[in-house]
């Protein structure tokens, strides 16, 4: 991991530019998620509660068990342990869903990179804090989310200010971090995605990584959820939950491969590079903004004789495209946008990137070329030139590397004929109000 200077504050910003991430997804929020009490009816703080346990492997002791605490809060600044001193910890979590057992999580934590941060964190685990506590959020291609409670939403008094870091390392599958504002809640990210990365723009500090329990975090990450009050599919149906959480100290876990497992795609290819012709009607999406006046039954009786052109070899796909498509081709070529999708789980991590930086490249060079105008290096007429041969420019390096992901496409009947072509063949996309809701498409694959 790289790492870069970052102050370690609380208060975090959480809206993500439309541009990276597309419409639908203007806000993504570490919002505060409240879980239940773990012992409500008991009548006993579950602080003050002992568990017993030791670490799956090596020689570990740990310093103090969720409950009452051994010499008391031992991580506190001046109680004993020194910074130089944070690395020799390491902290494990107990998780369970609907009271099964489902493994240990296993995590060091960036003691030198963010120092106050992990302090803290520590405190609370070693204090019993997260014992029996709820992961109320859950999204597979973004974090899990949990640790609250209702009654002690801030048990330190953090209120969001853990102090100055050192170096702050960057968001991966399996990062533990802080939710926001910082006070106890805290997230775990389950994938290498643009949702993550973004993160690290938004003064996110990562409080350390899984080493070992990829296994137990892959059950989390997959369990089956409903819709939560913002809308979004994050809200766990099984009652996931933390049974058990500690500070340990020495030995640890075997290591194991920190990475999300390989999907089985079921003999289907990984990735797919397809081109596309759209054939919409009168008062459908995008058709209505081109002006299309053709009829729904026009528009499926056209899409059908083309396909049959395309198969018997009458036209070219380019020349079909041209004479037929809603969507235009690449200035540059004339040819259609190819476009590359890849398939479930699979990780592209550059043509992610390439993705998500465009927008960041052609706004850093368009804040050149302003300061550049008011100078009076450049006119008027050579700025809007230049952007527009910057914007050609970075839409063909997208065009060459960028991948969507098939659970980021809109319509999921696309990607299904995508994924059953061989290279070469054409297949059609039916119009369906939900799954194809902008016209019939005709798709070749070419990679």
């Amino acid at each position: 991991m790289s790492v870069r200077p970052i102050i370690d504050y609380g208060w975090l910003p959480s809206v993500i530019d439309d541009d990276v991430f597309g419409p639908g997804r203007e806000q993504v929020k570490l919002r505060a998620m409240v879980g239940s009490l773990p012992f409500g009816g008991l009548g006993v703080a579950p602080w003050l509660l002992l568990i017993a346990g030791c670490s799956p492997g090596g020689e570990a002791t740990p310093v103090s068990g969720n409950g009452t605490v051994i010499g008391g809060d031992r991580f506190a600044p001046g109680m004993g342990i020194e910074d130089s001193e944070l690395a020799e910890y390491w902290v494990e979590f107990e998780c369970s869903a609907d009271g099964v057992a489902l493994g240990t999580l296993a995590f060091e934590l960036f003691t030198q990179e963010a120092p106050h941060s992990t302090r803290a964190f520590m405190r609370l685990v070693d204090l019993g804090t997260y014992q029996g506590t709820l992961i109320n959020r859950v999204e597979r291609e973004f974090v899990l989310q949990g640790g609250g409670d209702a009654l002690r939403p801030d048990p330190l008094g953090l209120a969001g200010q853990i102090g100055p870091a050192g170096m702050a390392r960057e968001h991966h599958y399996g990062v533990l971090g802080w939710a926001s504002p910082a006070a106890r809640e805290f997230i775990i990210c389950l994938a290498e995605s643009p949702l993550v990365w973004a993160l690290d723009h938004q003064g996110q500090v990562p409080l350390g990584r899984l080493i070992s329990g990829v296994a137990v975090l892959e059950e989390l990450a997959n369990v089956v959820t409903s819709h939560s009050s913002d809308n979004q599919r994050s809200v766990p149906v099984a009652a996931l939950r933390f049974d058990g959480a500690r500070v340990l100290k020495g030995g640890r876990p075997a290591a194991e491969p920190i990475v999300r497992p390989r999907p089985d795609l079921q003999g289907e290819p990984e990735r797919v590079g397809v081109r596309h012709i759209r054939i919409s009607f009168r008062g459908r999406g995008r058709g209505q903004e081109r002006g299309v006046t053709r009829t729904r039954e026009e528009a499926e009786q056209l899409a059908r004789e083309v396909l049959s052109r395309l198969q018997s070899g009458e036209v070219s796909f380019a020349e079909a495209a041209g004479r037929w498509s809603e969507d235009p081709p690449l200035p540059t070529t004339g040819e259609p946008v190819l476009r590359r999708i890849s398939n479930f789980g699979v990780v592209d991590i550059p043509a992610q990137r390439a993705r998500q930086d465009a927008p960041r490249r052609l706004n850093s060079y368009i804040g050149e070329l302003g300061l550049r105008l008011r100078s009076g290096e450049l006119s008027r007429d050579d700025v809007l030139l230049l952007q527009e041969q910057k914007a050609l420019e970075i839409g063909e390096w997208v065009q060459a590397t960028a991948l969507d992901r098939r659970e980021e496409v809109n319509s999921p009947a696309y990607t299904e004929v995508a994924f059953s072509l061989r290279v070469g063949e054409v297949g059609l996309v039916e119009f369906d109000r939900f799954r194809c809701p902008d016209g019939w498409y005709l798709v070749e694959r070419v990679l």
